[in-house]
């Protein structure tokens, strides 16, 4: 009995210190992801941007919330950077410590401040969405050096800047490059699990849509305000895997037809004309849907929308037979 009892306690002894030390493993792990995420979140705020807390997983005692702050509690799902950030205030630099001095309107993100947030960004384990604000001039080089970013995430927003009165006019194609620039970027090795792409104010060559269509994770577009030629839409009918396609407001060039049914010239349709508009039908005639409907028959959720007097009405195109 007298064994018994000693080897019960050398058995019970050694569990404790087994089960003593997977807490605290678990719990230094968990101790060192919150640190990392809190020092990501840290130096991409510095640096104008904003993260988004994913808080569905539940919520946290707000005494604890408060003591320790929601990198303990929640991971960050969404970024916004913006690559031609308003005035921020004076920050530290991130290798010296001394005061950066305050960034000037419109000036784009230094080489070694984009470094900087891309590495951050990188070690923000529970990333998924991307939101990104790009300049009007030429950003090809600054979306190969998202590329980090790019392989994590399932959802893309890309916004451009509209091009000021000093800069010309807008540059041609998502990122700012001719159809046959050698530079042109290819977009499928950089979003490798893209599900949703959402592109605001962007002028969409046919490259650009050949690029899209190739993304084989890609369920949604939704276009807002982006300059589009309608008949190189059949560029993404190659997408197999693209179910939902939604316009928004679009600068449609080069309208094929008319009301009464004319050859039209180049012309651009912009949100603020919707009010001189008399009806939806003249924003979105039968012949255009139908059109709409031939080049893409594969998509399941083809859907167009206008904005007036902030009332969003959705137009669905006759369904694919």
């Amino acid at each position: 009995m007298g064994l018994f009892s000693m080897s019960y306690r050398r058995f019970s002894l050694r569990a404790l210190l087994c089960l003593t030390t997977v807490a605290c493993v678990g719990l230094g792990w968990w101790t060192y992801r919150a640190r990392e995420q809190r020092s990501a979140v840290r130096t991409l705020t510095e640096l104008g941007a904003n993260c988004v807390y994913d808080r569905r997983s539940g919520t946290a005692p707000g005494w604890l919330l408060t003591a320790l702050g929601p990198d303990y509690f929640y991971g960050v799902a969404l970024v916004q950077l913006n690559l031609s950030p308003m005035p921020p205030p004076p920050r530290p630099n991130l290798t010296s410590g001394l005061p950066l001095p305050t960034m000037p309107r419109g000036a784009p993100l230094q080489d070694h401040e984009l470094a900087a947030a891309v590495q951050a960004a990188r070690s923000l384990g529970s990333l998924r969405s991307v939101w990104l604000r790009l300049p009007a001039a030429s950003a090809a080089a600054r979306a190969d050096t998202l590329a980090p970013i790019f392989a994590k995430i399932d959802t893309l927003m890309i916004c451009r800047e509209p091009p000021g009165d000093e800069q010309g006019s807008s540059p041609t194609g998502l990122f700012g490059l001719p159809e046959r620039d050698p530079a042109a970027l290819s977009l499928p090795p950089l979003l490798p699990n893209l599900e949703l792409l959402v592109l605001e104010a962007c002028e969409l060559n046919p490259a650009d849509l050949r690029q899209i269509a190739s993304c084989d994770q890609l369920a949604q577009l939704d276009l807002y305000r982006c300059a589009v030629r309608c008949n190189n839409l059949n560029r993404l009918a190659g997408a197999m895997s693209l179910q939902n396609l939604h316009l928004l407001n679009m600068d449609w060039v080069e309208l094929p037809y008319n009301s009464n049914g004319d050859l039209m010239g180049k012309q651009f349709l912009k949100p603020s004309d919707l009010a001189a508009r008399a009806g939806r039908e003249q924003f979105f005639p039968a012949d255009r849907n139908q059109r709409l409907r031939e080049l893409l028959p594969g998509v399941a959720t083809l859907h167009q929308y206008v904005v007036d007097d902030y009332v969003i009405q959705s137009i669905p195109l006759a369904p694919s037979r």
